[in-house]
């Protein structure tokens, strides 16, 4: 009786094992179903049941066995496990030394793109990422350690988390906004980008930037009381420019007075709420450089000088002599008009082409540009944004800046919501031709005249700039004016669903074979084998 007895502690451990399997292959929900629930009742009582009946009685033959012929094997069967889990610890350093992935996933969801790839092939001198830790950083970190990957020797990454080192966000001069540093080279020669973005498509874009070198020069017009470049007031726009300088574009100023024409290396122009009337002749010099394929940036505001309706008007572009007024909801309150309001509609653009309903862009004092009526210009005019269909774009601007109480009149002469606030215009010039190797067929060499206008500049203050999408709104339109089309494009790319949940029945099915068929044949052959050791031993 007492061999059986012994056998149910063999009996019991299998059950209780299998039960356990089950449980970590499964999930703990496994447990509630009635069959691991009896596993593991069957297995816990066995084994008491044997530990009562055999095991208290023979624990003075412990010594013995310790000592005997089987517990050498024992001993000898450990000694190998040791070998064995020092095999498995002194591959698994080799792994961590020597990373290696596959990804097997059908779209390289767990892998850089080609693009990023065939980016990083060109980076020769260090290269320098430093994450910033905010909410779901985890994502980031995984997806800095695939550009680490492709190759360790000369792509170095790091995460802070700023609240337990704030230090190092002033020591790497990051702005509002800005989540990850890039450095490529070393020292003081160092080219530097700061990104608002973690995707994939920022930072490839924002490195191939940095690799090409690209020094362009945006020059910004001075003279006439725009907003200083190092200003750093609510009302200034240091910010904007710190981030138009972090996409690796150099920013100067320009007295266009000075100049006979607009400098050659001018990637374009800024022109930026000025408080004065610009000379006639600085203002033709503005316009022979946009049409001579020069790059023109506009940003005006209601009742300012009357430069940008005119420059503008050049190009098939209205200015308004008005104030858009739209509907908001106030707290604790009912629909009002006001003069600051959310621009949540967006013409299809380049410089939109990342935007949807859900970007906001916010303005304050904003007057009219669309397209001008009866233009004649040869060139192509695009609204970009638009405010509602409850606003109306009101031209008695006295009753709001000059009147000591403001108050809203509409006219018939008002234009209806949606109103336009900004537009661009852009026209392909032919530079010139010429014949190459006797060909009689000309060569033609084209250029790009683009101008944009836009009716707010508080949007690019710094009381603004880190609104919702306004510093979107604002770097795309620079970017979009100086032809930064260089980049690459990598569409987002997920997992694709190929299971569904499984049917009772096909569960119960793969459960019986998987677990309770292995189990009966296991407990089968411990029992044919330990009936016939018994036999052998009597």
């Amino acid at each position: 009786m007492s061999r059986w007895i012994r056998f149910i502690g063999i009996v019991g451990l299998v059950i209780l094992g299998v039960a356990v399997l089950a449980t970590f292959a499964l999930g703990v929900g496994i447990v509630k179903t009635p069959v691991i629930a009896g596993h593991f009742i069957i297995g816990t009582v066995a084994i008491f049941l044997w530990f009562g009946l055999y095991g208290v009685r023979h624990l003075k033959e412990a010594g013995g066995v310790l000592g005997g012929r089987q517990a050498r094997f024992g001993y000898n069967a450990v000694a190998y496990l040791l070998v064995f889990i020092g095999l498995i610890s002194t591959v698994n350093w080799f792994v961590v030394k020597h990373d290696k992935k596959w990804d097997f996933t059908e779209e390289s969801v767990y892998s850089l793109s080609a693009p990023s790839e065939r980016i990083l092939a060109m980076v020769k001198r260090p290269l320098k990422l430093v994450g910033f830790k905010v909410g779901g950083w985890e994502g980031v970190e995984e997806l800095l350690g695939r550009y680490r990957g492709f190759n360790s020797s000369l792509i170095h990454t790091e995460m802070i988390d700023p609240r337990s080192k704030p230090h190092l966000v002033d020591s790497y001069q990051m702005k509002p906004g800005n989540l990850l540093y890039i450095a490529y080279g070393e020292g003081d020669s160092a080219a530097i980008s700061r990104v608002n973005e973690t995707t994939e498509d920022a930072i490839s874009n924002a490195i191939l930037k940095l690799v090409r070198g690209e020094g362009r020069k945006i020059y910004y017009v001075e003279g006439h009381g725009e907003p200083a470049l190092s200003s750093a007031d609510e009302a200034g726009v240091d910010q904007w420019i710190s981030a138009i300088r972090d996409q690796q574009i150099m920013v100067e100023s320009l007295i266009v007075s000075t100049k006979e024409k607009v400098p050659d290396d001018a990637s374009a122009v800024l022109l930026v709420a000025p408080k004065k009337s610009l000379l006639p002749q600085e203002r033709k010099a503005l316009i022979n450089y946009a049409r001579g394929g020069g790059r023109l940036v506009l940003f005006t505001d209601p009742r300012g000088p009357e430069d940008a309706t005119l420059i503008a008007k050049e190009f098939g572009i209205e200015v308004g002599d008005d104030v858009i007024l739209d509907q908001v909801q106030q707290l604790f309150a009912g629909p009002a008009l006001a003069v600051q309001f959310a621009v949540q509609r967006y013409e299809e653009h380049p410089i939109t082409q990342t935007f949807g309903p859900e970007s906001v862009t916010v303005v304050q004092l904003a007057r009219s540009v669309r397209i001008a009526t009866g233009s004649e210009s040869a060139g192509f005019v695009t609204e970009l944004a638009k405010s509602s269909d409850r606003s109306f774009a009101m031209r008695k601007t006295g009753l709001i800046f000059d009147e000591p109480e403001p108050r809203v009149e509409r006219t018939p002469d008002d234009l209806s919501g949606p109103v336009s606030i900004a537009a661009v215009y852009e026209k392909k010039l032919v530079e010139g031709a010429e014949n190459k190797g006797g060909n009689s067929e000309e060569a033609k060499v084209e250029s790009v005249s683009r101008v944009v206008v836009v009716g707010d500049s508080d949007l690019i203050t710094n009381g603004s700039f880190n609104l919702y999408s306004n510093r979107d709104f604002a770097l795309n339109i620079i970017n979009w004016a100086v032809g930064q089309e260089g980049g690459v494009t990598i569409k987002p790319r997920s997992l694709k669903v190929a299971s569904e949940p499984l049917k009772q029945s096909v569960f119960g099915t793969m459960f019986v074979a998987s677990l309770l068929i292995p189990e009966l044949v296991l407990l089968l052959g411990l029992f044919i084998w330990f009936s016939r050791r018994e036999v052998s031993l009597n």
